[in-house]
Protein backbone atom coordinates (compact mmCIF):
# COMPACT_ATOMS: atom_id res chain seq x y z
CA UNK A 1 0.00 0.00 0.00
CA UNK A 2 2.55 2.14 0.83
CA UNK A 3 4.78 1.64 -2.31
CA UNK A 4 1.33 2.45 -4.15
CA UNK A 5 1.17 5.91 -2.07
CA UNK A 6 4.81 6.79 -2.70
CA UNK A 7 4.44 6.12 -6.58
CA UNK A 8 0.77 7.99 -6.47
CA UNK A 9 2.63 11.17 -5.30
CA UNK A 10 5.63 11.18 -7.61
CA UNK A 11 3.82 11.09 -10.50
CA UNK A 12 1.45 13.78 -8.90
CA UNK A 13 4.90 15.68 -8.89
CA UNK A 14 5.44 14.86 -12.50
CA UNK A 15 2.75 16.17 -13.72
CA UNK A 16 3.01 18.92 -12.20
CA UNK A 17 6.55 19.67 -13.39
CA UNK A 18 5.24 19.32 -16.69
CA UNK A 19 2.56 21.57 -16.87
CA UNK A 20 3.88 23.99 -14.86
CA UNK A 21 7.33 24.45 -15.14
CA UNK A 22 8.57 27.39 -17.05
CA UNK A 23 12.15 26.43 -16.41
CA UNK A 24 14.43 24.33 -14.71
CA UNK A 25 15.52 25.08 -11.04
CA UNK A 26 17.17 23.36 -8.26
CA UNK A 27 14.19 21.66 -6.69
CA UNK A 28 12.91 19.91 -9.78
CA UNK A 29 16.22 18.58 -10.33
CA UNK A 30 16.10 17.39 -6.33
CA UNK A 31 12.83 15.91 -7.80
CA UNK A 32 14.81 13.97 -10.48
CA UNK A 33 17.60 12.83 -8.36
CA UNK A 34 14.99 11.22 -5.95
CA UNK A 35 13.89 9.35 -8.58
CA UNK A 36 17.21 8.22 -9.34
CA UNK A 37 18.11 7.56 -6.09
CA UNK A 38 15.36 6.11 -4.24
CA UNK A 39 14.27 3.96 -7.64
CA UNK A 40 14.05 0.64 -5.54
CA UNK A 41 11.30 2.69 -3.49
CA UNK A 42 9.06 2.20 -7.32
CA UNK A 43 10.33 -1.92 -6.57
CA UNK A 44 10.18 -2.74 -3.07
CA UNK A 45 13.33 -4.52 -2.88
CA UNK A 46 16.49 -3.86 -1.83
CA UNK A 47 19.42 -6.23 -3.65
CA UNK A 48 22.50 -7.60 -2.05
CA UNK A 49 25.39 -9.70 -3.81
CA UNK A 50 25.33 -13.30 -1.91
CA UNK A 51 28.28 -15.01 -0.63
CA UNK A 52 28.15 -17.39 -3.39
CA UNK A 53 28.11 -14.45 -6.25
CA UNK A 54 24.45 -14.65 -7.43
CA UNK A 55 22.31 -11.47 -6.18
CA UNK A 56 19.55 -11.42 -3.39
CA UNK A 57 17.08 -9.20 -2.16
CA UNK A 58 14.83 -8.52 0.56
CA UNK A 59 11.94 -6.17 1.38
CA UNK A 60 12.09 -2.35 2.28
CA UNK A 61 10.66 -1.59 5.76
CA UNK A 62 7.99 -0.09 5.93
CA UNK A 63 9.11 3.22 7.88
CA UNK A 64 11.66 3.72 5.03
CA UNK A 65 8.47 4.14 2.85
CA UNK A 66 7.28 6.60 5.11
CA UNK A 67 10.84 8.74 4.47
CA UNK A 68 10.29 9.01 0.99
CA UNK A 69 6.91 9.56 0.84
CA UNK A 70 8.00 12.58 3.04
CA UNK A 71 10.48 13.38 0.48
CA UNK A 72 7.90 13.47 -1.96
CA UNK A 73 5.74 15.06 0.10
CA UNK A 74 7.70 18.28 0.57
CA UNK A 75 8.96 18.16 -3.12
CA UNK A 76 4.84 18.63 -3.70
CA UNK A 77 4.60 21.17 -1.56
CA UNK A 78 7.67 23.68 -2.74
CA UNK A 79 6.60 22.78 -6.37
CA UNK A 80 2.75 24.03 -5.70
CA UNK A 81 4.83 27.05 -3.42
CA UNK A 82 7.00 27.86 -6.48
CA UNK A 83 4.08 28.10 -9.31
CA UNK A 84 1.89 30.53 -6.85
CA UNK A 85 5.27 32.40 -6.26
CA UNK A 86 6.24 32.90 -10.10
CA UNK A 87 2.51 33.63 -11.45
CA UNK A 88 1.84 36.07 -8.72
CA UNK A 89 5.70 38.37 -9.64
CA UNK A 90 6.19 37.09 -13.08
CA UNK A 91 4.61 40.76 -14.64
CA UNK A 92 6.87 42.56 -11.96
CA UNK A 93 9.41 40.66 -13.02
CA UNK A 94 9.73 41.18 -16.68
CA UNK A 95 9.36 45.42 -15.73
CA UNK A 96 12.28 44.76 -13.62
CA UNK A 97 14.40 42.56 -15.86
CA UNK A 98 13.67 45.57 -19.03
CA UNK A 99 14.93 48.39 -16.27
CA UNK A 100 17.95 46.29 -15.89
CA UNK A 101 18.58 45.37 -19.04
CA UNK A 102 18.66 49.06 -19.73
CA UNK A 103 20.75 50.21 -17.16
CA UNK A 104 23.51 47.34 -17.73
CA UNK A 105 23.74 48.58 -21.31
CA UNK A 106 24.93 52.03 -20.30
CA UNK A 107 27.08 51.21 -17.87
CA UNK A 108 28.86 48.42 -20.09
CA UNK A 109 28.59 51.50 -23.05
CA UNK A 110 30.92 53.48 -20.60
CA UNK A 111 33.30 51.15 -19.65
CA UNK A 112 33.30 47.84 -22.26
CA UNK A 113 36.62 47.78 -22.86
CA UNK A 114 38.07 47.62 -19.86
CA UNK A 115 35.63 44.96 -18.68
CA UNK A 116 36.57 42.65 -21.82
CA UNK A 117 39.79 42.76 -20.76
CA UNK A 118 39.21 41.80 -17.13
CA UNK A 119 37.41 38.85 -18.39
CA UNK A 120 40.60 38.45 -20.58
CA UNK A 121 42.81 38.44 -17.87
CA UNK A 122 40.27 35.62 -15.69
CA UNK A 123 39.71 33.44 -18.36
CA UNK A 124 43.33 32.86 -19.16
CA UNK A 125 44.69 33.31 -15.36
CA UNK A 126 41.94 30.38 -14.84
CA UNK A 127 43.41 28.40 -18.31
CA UNK A 128 47.38 28.58 -16.47
CA UNK A 129 45.84 27.01 -13.41
CA UNK A 130 43.74 24.51 -15.10
CA UNK A 131 47.02 23.52 -17.30
CA UNK A 132 49.35 23.72 -14.42
CA UNK A 133 47.12 21.20 -12.29
CA UNK A 134 46.76 18.79 -15.38
CA UNK A 135 50.67 18.82 -15.61
CA UNK A 136 50.58 18.24 -11.49
CA UNK A 137 48.08 15.44 -11.40
CA UNK A 138 49.74 13.59 -14.59
CA UNK A 139 53.61 14.21 -13.43
CA UNK A 140 52.33 13.11 -9.58
CA UNK A 141 50.33 10.01 -10.88
CA UNK A 142 51.93 8.71 -13.73
CA UNK A 143 52.61 5.17 -12.78
CA UNK A 144 48.88 4.80 -12.07
CA UNK A 145 47.01 5.96 -15.07
CA UNK A 146 49.74 4.95 -17.77
CA UNK A 147 49.67 1.15 -16.20
CA UNK A 148 48.03 -1.68 -18.23
CA UNK A 149 46.57 -2.14 -14.96
CA UNK A 150 44.56 0.22 -13.80
CA UNK A 151 42.96 0.68 -10.66
CA UNK A 152 40.95 3.54 -9.94
CA UNK A 153 40.95 2.17 -5.61
CA UNK A 154 44.41 2.42 -5.16
CA UNK A 155 44.69 5.90 -7.28
CA UNK A 156 42.14 7.17 -5.29
CA UNK A 157 43.71 6.38 -1.80
CA UNK A 158 46.54 8.28 -3.40
CA UNK A 159 44.91 11.17 -4.31
CA UNK A 160 46.32 14.49 -2.38
CA UNK A 161 44.38 17.24 -1.14
CA UNK A 162 45.91 19.59 -3.76
CA UNK A 163 44.50 16.73 -6.17
CA UNK A 164 41.09 17.12 -4.50
CA UNK A 165 40.70 20.69 -4.66
CA UNK A 166 41.61 20.45 -8.69
CA UNK A 167 38.92 18.07 -8.97
CA UNK A 168 36.37 20.52 -7.60
CA UNK A 169 38.00 23.32 -9.62
CA UNK A 170 37.61 21.95 -13.29
CA UNK A 171 34.02 21.57 -12.46
CA UNK A 172 33.44 25.39 -11.18
CA UNK A 173 35.84 26.57 -14.28
CA UNK A 174 34.01 24.30 -16.66
CA UNK A 175 30.70 25.66 -15.63
CA UNK A 176 32.07 29.45 -15.67
CA UNK A 177 33.69 29.45 -19.37
CA UNK A 178 30.45 27.89 -20.38
CA UNK A 179 28.48 31.20 -19.14
CA UNK A 180 31.18 33.65 -20.24
CA UNK A 181 30.89 31.13 -23.50
CA UNK A 182 30.65 34.82 -25.66
CA UNK A 183 33.57 35.70 -24.50
CA UNK A 184 35.75 32.88 -24.85
CA UNK A 185 37.31 32.87 -28.36
CA UNK A 186 40.21 30.79 -28.11
CA UNK A 187 39.48 26.46 -28.37
CA UNK A 188 42.33 26.02 -26.64
CA UNK A 189 40.69 27.41 -23.58
CA UNK A 190 37.51 25.15 -24.14
CA UNK A 191 40.62 22.30 -24.61
CA UNK A 192 42.22 22.60 -21.71
CA UNK A 193 39.21 23.17 -19.41
CA UNK A 194 37.42 19.62 -21.04
CA UNK A 195 40.73 17.76 -20.84
CA UNK A 196 40.70 18.46 -16.90
CA UNK A 197 37.09 17.77 -16.46
CA UNK A 198 37.80 14.57 -18.45
CA UNK A 199 41.01 13.94 -15.99
CA UNK A 200 38.69 13.51 -13.08
CA UNK A 201 37.13 10.71 -14.68
CA UNK A 202 39.84 8.79 -15.50
CA UNK A 203 40.96 9.53 -11.38
CA UNK A 204 38.03 7.36 -10.57
CA UNK A 205 35.40 9.76 -10.05
CA UNK A 206 31.79 10.14 -12.15
CA UNK A 207 30.59 12.27 -9.93
CA UNK A 208 32.45 15.44 -11.18
CA UNK A 209 32.18 15.28 -14.77
CA UNK A 210 28.23 14.35 -14.35
CA UNK A 211 27.39 17.37 -11.89
CA UNK A 212 29.24 19.67 -14.55
CA UNK A 213 27.50 17.72 -17.22
CA UNK A 214 24.11 18.70 -15.48
CA UNK A 215 24.97 22.09 -14.58
CA UNK A 216 26.24 22.66 -18.25
CA UNK A 217 22.90 21.14 -19.36
CA UNK A 218 20.54 23.22 -16.96
CA UNK A 219 22.28 26.53 -18.61
CA UNK A 220 21.46 25.54 -22.24
CA UNK A 221 18.61 24.71 -21.72
CA UNK A 222 17.48 27.79 -19.26
CA UNK A 223 19.09 30.08 -20.88
CA UNK A 224 19.06 29.15 -24.93
CA UNK A 225 16.86 26.46 -25.60
CA UNK A 226 13.75 27.14 -23.56
CA UNK A 227 12.04 30.45 -24.37
CA UNK A 228 8.44 29.64 -23.71
CA UNK A 229 5.77 27.45 -22.56
CA UNK A 230 5.43 24.81 -20.15
CA UNK A 231 7.93 21.55 -20.18
CA UNK A 232 5.70 19.26 -22.17
CA UNK A 233 5.82 22.26 -24.78
CA UNK A 234 9.59 21.97 -24.37
CA UNK A 235 9.52 18.41 -24.61
CA UNK A 236 7.84 18.86 -27.71
CA UNK A 237 10.13 21.02 -29.62
CA UNK A 238 13.49 19.45 -28.39
CA UNK A 239 12.55 15.57 -28.23
CA UNK A 240 16.76 15.18 -29.09
CA UNK A 241 16.67 16.65 -25.29
CA UNK A 242 14.96 14.17 -23.82
CA UNK A 243 16.67 11.41 -25.91
CA UNK A 244 20.31 13.07 -24.96
CA UNK A 245 18.83 12.76 -21.23
CA UNK A 246 17.93 9.02 -21.47
CA UNK A 247 21.28 8.16 -22.97
CA UNK A 248 23.28 10.53 -20.80
CA UNK A 249 21.54 8.20 -18.04
CA UNK A 250 22.40 5.08 -19.42
CA UNK A 251 25.63 5.85 -19.93
CA UNK A 252 25.98 7.09 -16.49
CA UNK A 253 24.56 3.48 -15.02
CA UNK A 254 26.37 0.94 -17.00
CA UNK A 255 29.80 2.38 -17.80
CA UNK A 256 31.19 1.81 -14.10
CA UNK A 257 31.25 -1.94 -14.98
CA UNK A 258 33.15 -1.50 -18.06
CA UNK A 259 35.12 1.57 -17.84
CA UNK A 260 38.27 0.09 -16.03
CA UNK A 261 38.65 -2.57 -18.33
CA UNK A 262 38.34 -0.01 -21.16
CA UNK A 263 41.58 1.83 -19.43
CA UNK A 264 42.88 -1.51 -19.13
CA UNK A 265 42.38 -2.43 -22.93
CA UNK A 266 41.23 -5.30 -22.04
CA UNK A 267 38.39 -5.08 -25.20
CA UNK A 268 37.04 -8.72 -24.81
CA UNK A 269 35.57 -7.98 -21.44
CA UNK A 270 34.04 -4.71 -22.17
CA UNK A 271 32.52 -6.65 -25.46
CA UNK A 272 30.91 -9.38 -23.70
CA UNK A 273 29.39 -7.28 -20.90
CA UNK A 274 27.87 -5.02 -23.20
CA UNK A 275 25.82 -7.69 -25.17
CA UNK A 276 25.35 -9.40 -22.38
CA UNK A 277 21.74 -9.00 -21.11
CA UNK A 278 22.37 -10.09 -17.30
CA UNK A 279 24.75 -7.27 -16.83
CA UNK A 280 22.45 -4.84 -17.71
CA UNK A 281 20.06 -6.36 -15.28
CA UNK A 282 22.50 -6.70 -12.43
CA UNK A 283 24.57 -3.65 -12.48
CA UNK A 284 20.90 -1.62 -12.01
CA UNK A 285 19.94 -4.08 -8.96
CA UNK A 286 23.36 -3.36 -7.38
CA UNK A 287 23.79 -0.08 -8.89
CA UNK A 288 24.60 3.50 -6.72
CA UNK A 289 20.83 3.65 -6.40
CA UNK A 290 20.74 0.70 -5.03
CA UNK A 291 23.42 1.41 -2.37
CA UNK A 292 22.26 4.08 -1.32
CA UNK A 293 18.72 3.04 -0.33
CA UNK A 294 20.49 0.18 1.48
CA UNK A 295 22.13 2.50 3.94
CA UNK A 296 18.89 4.22 4.69
CA UNK A 297 17.04 1.06 4.81
CA UNK A 298 20.03 -0.46 6.91
CA UNK A 299 19.45 3.06 9.26
CA UNK A 300 15.46 2.95 9.49
CA UNK A 301 15.51 -1.21 10.09
CA UNK A 302 18.25 -1.02 13.33
CA UNK A 303 15.76 2.35 14.15
CA UNK A 304 19.92 3.87 14.79
CA UNK A 305 20.27 7.27 16.78
CA UNK A 306 23.14 9.11 17.17
CA UNK A 307 24.45 10.16 20.56
CA UNK A 308 24.97 13.53 19.31
CA UNK A 309 23.76 16.34 16.47
CA UNK A 310 25.65 15.85 13.80
CA UNK A 311 24.14 18.88 12.62
CA UNK A 312 25.14 21.14 15.54
CA UNK A 313 28.77 20.75 14.34
CA UNK A 314 28.48 21.62 10.25
CA UNK A 315 29.75 25.52 11.20
CA UNK A 316 32.85 23.75 11.91
CA UNK A 317 33.22 22.62 8.42
CA UNK A 318 33.17 25.91 7.08
CA UNK A 319 36.94 26.27 8.50
CA UNK A 320 39.36 24.35 7.20
CA UNK A 321 41.08 21.99 9.81
CA UNK A 322 39.03 22.88 12.59
CA UNK A 323 36.91 19.39 12.51
CA UNK A 324 40.27 17.44 12.41
CA UNK A 325 41.51 20.04 15.25
CA UNK A 326 38.29 19.09 17.78
CA UNK A 327 38.30 15.85 16.46
CA UNK A 328 35.21 15.50 14.76
CA UNK A 329 33.68 12.46 13.17
CA UNK A 330 31.88 12.47 10.04
CA UNK A 331 28.10 11.41 10.24
CA UNK A 332 29.27 9.31 7.34
CA UNK A 333 32.11 7.80 9.31
CA UNK A 334 30.15 7.15 12.20
CA UNK A 335 27.19 5.40 10.49
CA UNK A 336 29.22 3.26 8.57
CA UNK A 337 31.14 1.96 11.29
CA UNK A 338 28.36 1.32 14.19
CA UNK A 339 26.32 -0.72 11.15
CA UNK A 340 28.30 -2.05 8.50
CA UNK A 341 31.83 -2.00 9.68
CA UNK A 342 33.32 -0.60 6.86
CA UNK A 343 33.84 3.00 5.17
CA UNK A 344 32.46 2.49 1.71
CA UNK A 345 29.11 2.74 1.28
CA UNK A 346 28.85 6.79 0.69
CA UNK A 347 25.71 8.07 2.88
CA UNK A 348 22.05 9.04 3.36
CA UNK A 349 21.14 12.69 3.68
CA UNK A 350 17.76 11.13 4.59
CA UNK A 351 19.30 8.66 6.99
CA UNK A 352 20.92 10.80 8.76
CA UNK A 353 17.86 12.81 9.09
CA UNK A 354 16.31 9.95 10.87
CA UNK A 355 19.37 9.24 13.42
CA UNK A 356 19.23 12.94 14.29
CA UNK A 357 15.40 12.50 15.78
CA UNK A 358 13.04 10.01 13.77
CA UNK A 359 10.66 11.39 11.14
CA UNK A 360 9.87 15.21 12.33
CA UNK A 361 13.76 15.60 11.93
CA UNK A 362 13.43 14.52 8.50
CA UNK A 363 10.39 16.46 8.02
CA UNK A 364 12.44 19.53 9.04
CA UNK A 365 15.01 18.79 7.15
CA UNK A 366 13.20 18.19 3.60
CA UNK A 367 11.73 21.85 4.26
CA UNK A 368 15.16 23.05 4.95
CA UNK A 369 16.87 21.34 2.17
CA UNK A 370 13.88 22.97 -0.65
CA UNK A 371 14.03 26.05 0.58
CA UNK A 372 17.65 26.31 0.09
CA UNK A 373 17.43 24.97 -3.17
CA UNK A 374 14.77 27.27 -4.36
CA UNK A 375 16.64 29.99 -2.54
CA UNK A 376 19.21 29.46 -4.59
CA UNK A 377 17.41 28.98 -7.52
CA UNK A 378 15.80 32.56 -6.73
CA UNK A 379 19.39 34.07 -6.55
CA UNK A 380 20.63 32.06 -9.48
CA UNK A 381 18.09 33.80 -12.14
CA UNK A 382 18.75 37.23 -10.63
CA UNK A 383 22.33 37.20 -10.93
CA UNK A 384 24.02 39.16 -13.17
CA UNK A 385 27.61 38.38 -12.26
CA UNK A 386 29.20 35.87 -13.84
CA UNK A 387 31.25 34.52 -11.20
CA UNK A 388 28.39 34.39 -8.74
CA UNK A 389 26.30 32.89 -11.14
CA UNK A 390 28.96 29.88 -11.84
CA UNK A 391 28.74 29.65 -7.67
CA UNK A 392 24.96 29.60 -7.99
CA UNK A 393 24.88 27.13 -10.53
CA UNK A 394 27.52 24.96 -9.33
CA UNK A 395 26.31 24.75 -5.36
CA UNK A 396 22.26 24.61 -6.66
CA UNK A 397 23.10 21.24 -8.98
CA UNK A 398 25.54 20.23 -6.35
CA UNK A 399 23.20 19.79 -3.35
CA UNK A 400 20.04 18.94 -5.53
CA UNK A 401 21.57 16.15 -7.56
CA UNK A 402 24.43 15.09 -5.44
CA UNK A 403 23.20 15.23 -1.44
CA UNK A 404 20.92 11.87 -1.54
CA UNK A 405 24.34 10.17 -1.17
CA UNK A 406 25.79 12.25 1.12
CA UNK A 407 25.86 13.96 4.68
CA UNK A 408 25.02 17.36 5.73
CA UNK A 409 28.93 18.02 6.67
CA UNK A 410 30.12 16.92 3.03
CA UNK A 411 27.71 19.04 1.31
CA UNK A 412 28.94 22.04 3.06
CA UNK A 413 32.67 21.10 2.78
CA UNK A 414 32.07 21.26 -0.74
CA UNK A 415 30.58 24.53 -0.92
CA UNK A 416 33.54 25.72 0.97
CA UNK A 417 35.54 24.58 -1.81
CA UNK A 418 33.02 25.81 -4.45
CA UNK A 419 33.67 29.42 -2.61
CA UNK A 420 37.57 29.35 -2.41
CA UNK A 421 37.08 29.52 -6.35
CA UNK A 422 34.99 32.50 -6.24
CA UNK A 423 37.21 34.05 -3.70
CA UNK A 424 40.11 33.25 -6.16
CA UNK A 425 38.18 34.76 -9.60
CA UNK A 426 36.93 37.56 -7.71
CA UNK A 427 40.95 38.41 -6.48
CA UNK A 428 42.18 37.72 -10.27
CA UNK A 429 39.08 40.46 -11.35
CA UNK A 430 40.52 42.82 -8.11
CA UNK A 431 44.14 42.73 -9.39
CA UNK A 432 43.35 43.20 -13.04
CA UNK A 433 41.46 46.21 -12.32
CA UNK A 434 44.05 47.49 -10.28
CA UNK A 435 46.90 47.28 -12.67
CA UNK A 436 44.34 48.36 -15.72
CA UNK A 437 43.34 51.11 -13.54
CA UNK A 438 47.19 52.40 -13.25
CA UNK A 439 48.11 52.27 -16.43
CA UNK A 440 45.06 54.22 -17.59
CA UNK A 441 46.05 57.14 -14.90
CA UNK A 442 50.00 57.03 -16.34
CA UNK A 443 48.86 57.07 -19.66
CA UNK A 444 46.67 59.88 -18.79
Amino acid sequence: MLKIIYTIIAIINFLIILFTAKKLNFVIIYYFSSLIYYFNGFIGEIYTRGSNGTIESYAMNEKTYWILIINMLVIFIMLIIDFIKKRNVQDNEKENNCEATEKEEIRKGSRKYKKELVEKCIIYTGTIISVLGIIYIVYSLRDLLFTNNYNKTIIMEKTSRLQEYYKMFTMFWTIYLVIQHEKVKSKLVWIVAFLGLALTFLLGHRSFLVIAIIAVAIYIINEKLWKKGNMLQFIACHKKILILALIFVFVVFFIKGVYTALFNRDFDLVWSRLTDISYYTNTLKISEPNVIMANLNGIVDADYKLDFCSYAVLPTYLIPGLTNLLDIESFTKVYQEDLFGSTNRASTILGEAYANGGLLVVIMVAFILNSVLLMVSCFYEKSNNNIWKAFLLLTGTDIAFFIHRNSADYAICRIRYFLYFVVVLFAIKMIANVILDKKRSIQQ
